[in-house]
């Protein structure tokens, strides 16, 4: 198993008793094993296990060929629980940055309205996640920096901007206004 791993090359054998390449002959002759067939799990030429088999029959070339493809899959499947995993743990970390920074965070969509929006927009604002949810980024922002904003936003959806980045005032739950810089930029995802 190691010098497969090592040289990711498979080892196939329908001589175990006597292979030089199997060290335990005297467990090899008491379970009277006949084959053995190794192959190594390559993803893109990096190794993620290797899969052994042993029989007490000779391994005809039709199992083998089985073998090696059910290896391949076995690779494949690692790899792919491997990279799920990797995208929890992500996303994981994106959430707990979008829960926890100190900076207001919110999707909108491409009418205006709010998707999402995080813990510090919603404090700074004065309203619950599901509030916000009804409502269009126009009615949050003051009447004289309306038309700018609409303006930039317009532009972002058109594909005429990357980003934009303004001074606005917005307007509280409460009445209050207070002034913010408003960072906004075009994110396309799928669901």
């Amino acid at each position: 198993i190691g010098r497969i791993a090592q040289e990711r090359r498979p080892h196939l054998t329908n001589t175990v008793v006597g292979d030089p390449l199997i060290h335990d002959q005297d467990w090899a002759k008491r379970e009277g094993l006949v084959s053995f067939a190794g192959y190594p799990l390559l993803v893109d030429d990096r190794l993620v296990g290797v899969l052994g088999l042993f029989a007490r029959q000779p391994l005809p070339e039709l199992t083998l060929s089985a073998l090696e493809t059910t290896a391949k899959e076995i690779a494949l499947g690692i790899e792919r629980k491997r990279i799920e995993k990797a995208l929890r743990q992500s996303e994981s970390r994106l959430r707990a940055i979008f829960h926890s920074v100190a900076v207001g965070i919110a999707f909108v969509d491409t009418e205006g309205y709010f998707v999402e929006s995080n813990p510090a927009l919603q404090t700074m604002l004065g309203y619950s996640e599901e509030e916000l949810q009804k409502k269009n980024f126009v009615e949050l922002t003051h009447p004289d920096d309306t038309a700018a904003d609409l303006d930039c936003f317009v532009e972002l959806l058109a594909g005429e901007r990357k980003l934009y980045q303004i001074e606005k005032r917005y307007i509280r739950r409460d009445g209050e206004m207070f002034w913010a810089r408003l960072t906004a930029s075009l994110v396309q995802w799928t669901s």
